[in-house]
């Protein structure tokens, strides 16, 4: 049940009910949240674009993770300025 408390001058709120009858639902990867990048589905040579300026850090992640190896450039496509990312061994 939520409920407060005075510690020292600052009200502490407690606002989280702990439930224990609750069951995981079914399904799911076991992974985590699913990644937006199609890392493990890329062949040498496949490429995407996106907008996100934050893909040069998946990149490193996919890498560390051994996904395969890629490269970013930054290009303008159709207008729209983003990144273009390459699966290259």
């Amino acid at each position: 049940m939520a409920g407060s408390q005075l510690v020292g001058t600052r009200k502490l709120v407690t606002l989280l009910v702990i439930d224990g009858d609750i069951q995981v639902p079914e399904g799911g990867s076991g992974r985590g949240r699913p990644s937006p990048y199609p890392w493990r589905d890329m062949k040498v040579g496949d490429s995407f674009f996106t907008l996100f300026p934050g893909v040069r850090g998946a990149v490193q992640y996919a890498q560390r993770k051994k996904y395969g190896r890629y490269t970013v450039r930054k290009r303008k496509e159709d207008g729209v300025v983003g990144f273009r990312v390459w699966r290259v061994a």
